[in-house]
């Protein structure tokens, strides 16, 4: 089932990337499309984690921030603070339209 769930999620996620991939690819590069493959999943389960609790949206985004920076450390995945927060950015979009 949890598989299930993950194939959902990367599809869901792929058809919101793709729509995204023109911008990255003329603004950011392709070292950007990794970081974010990279990223793109745990950033969907800290954002939803994240949702439903009591703190404000600017700090739900700094935990979101401090987290993902975390996983980016413990991965050993060199990342700037732009683009985990594009991939929040990113992850709350797929949230707002599929999860809903």
């Amino acid at each position: 089932m949890f598989k299930q769930i993950k194939n959902f999620f990367k599809r869901v996620f792929s058809n919101l990337y793709k729509t995204a991939k023109k911008f990255i690819e003329e603004a950011l590069g392709m070292v950007v499309h990794v970081v974010i493959a990279q990223l793109k999943d745990i950033a969907i389960k800290v954002v939803e984690e994240l949702e439903n609790t009591d703190l404000t949206d600017a700090e739900k985004r700094e935990e979101a921030f401090r987290q993902i920076k975390e996983y980016a450390v413990l991965k050993q995945i060199e990342v700037k603070s732009s683009i985990i927060y594009l991939v929040i950015e990113l992850a709350l979009q797929y949230i707002k339209q599929h999860v809903q």
